[in-house]
């Protein structure tokens, strides 16, 4: 019985397919993506752990980051705050928010947006960019009124930039650097041979 060897370029083919195809997430499990967003006076960014919904779309079920390092909130921690009607909207009577993501569209979040809550100077906040008409808006509110429950829309309209980005899952990376080694023994062998 003989061994046929792969050619060299075959055996590459197959290890970017296997890398391109390990970086992206899988639709029926969770999956972990990075957030970023930046407006005009602040930036923030987060990792949030989400479950896939069956059609593309996947909920955030949690997260936390912070705003970056200049600005009004400058280094202020973040998190996310969970959605209990999820995947359909909820509304706490103040504002709705449904934590929704659509990774690889050009859409990102839903109208309603994902939830962040946040302490500053003894108050709390919430900031939630959302998608709208083609762009991300974000508004911030203020949950420290006097009355249970009042709310106050600090800033609202202002257009950001949004990413979202799949995190690869270390087992997923694990499992491409053992292909990339499998490759390059396998590459050092024939040229040993020679």
């Amino acid at each position: 019985m003989s061994f046929v060897r792969p050619s060299l370029k075959l055996l590459a083919c197959v290890m970017m397919a296997f890398i391109a195809a390990a970086t992206l997430p899988s639709r029926s499990e969770a999956a972990t993506f990075y957030l970023t967003a930046t407006g005009t006076d602040f930036s923030f960014s987060a990792t949030l752990q989400a479950t896939a919904n069956g059609n593309g779309s996947y909920t955030a079920v949690s997260g936390s980051g912070a705003f970056g390092s200049s600005g009004l909130y400058a280094n202020t921690p973040i998190a996310l705050v969970p959605n209990p009607n999820a995947p359909q909207p909820y509304d706490n009577g103040t504002w709705t928010w449904d934590n929704q993501l659509f990774p690889g569209s050009s859409q990102l979040l839903s109208l309603y947006g994902i939830n962040f809550g946040y302490t500053f100077s003894s108050t709390q906040y919430y900031i939630a960019p959302w998608y709208d008409n083609g762009y991300v808006t974000q508004s911030i509110y203020s949950n420290g009124g006097t009355v249970p429950g009042s709310s106050a829309l600090l800033t609202t309209g202002e257009s950001s930039s949004v990413t979202l980005t799949a995190v690869p899952e270390p087992s997923t990376c694990a499992m491409a650097l053992a292909g990339l080694a499998c490759g390059g023994y396998s590459l050092f062998r024939r040229r040993c041979a020679r």
